[in-house]
């Protein structure tokens, strides 16, 4: 009777273990351009920014990389805020021994609108979207690629 009591109480730990546990992982939607051979036309998105709400999220973990644990923060602050972008991002980064914490601070944003790129407007819109040397680096801005498949 005793064996058996035993077993049963394994079993149910061991079902109990396999079902209790959940994890949970997102991702954003990305694609880098600058790194990738395929040429994306250009968005350009109107955003409205309320600088009188400020947005906050939060990740933790063990074993993640900070770089995850920010992305997963940004997510947080825009799923509890109801946010399309969070503006002006501040990270706070508290790391122990056993886990890493990453708080995310800053402005609620929606989109309103986005558009295609009109051809007038690349070159505009490249002033402001290749910092100073940073494109040749990396093969090109999108842009830089549009014009040469353009030639």
């Amino acid at each position: 009777m005793r064996n058996k009591l035993i077993i049963v109480l394994a079993i149910g730990l061991f079902s109990f273990g396999l079902t209790s546990c959940k994890v949970v992982r997102t991702s954003p939607r990305t694609i880098e351009a600058y790194k990738s051979k395929i040429i994306i036309k250009p968005l350009l998105a109107e955003v409205e920014v309320d600088l009188t709400k400020k947005i906050t999220g939060v990740s933790s973990g063990k074993k993640v990389s900070v770089d995850d644990l920010k992305e997963m923060a940004k997510w947080d602050a825009c799923e509890k805020s109801g946010a399309d972008i969070i503006i002006d991002p501040v990270y706070k980064v508290t790391s122990t021994f056993l886990k890493t914490t990453v708080e995310v601070t800053g402005f609620y944003g929606k989109y309103v609108s986005i558009e295609t790129v009109k051809e007038a407007d690349l070159e505009k819109l490249e002033f402001y979207t290749t910092p100073s040397g940073s494109s040749e680096k990396q093969g090109g801005s999108v842009l830089t690629k549009l014009k040469k498949l353009k030639k």
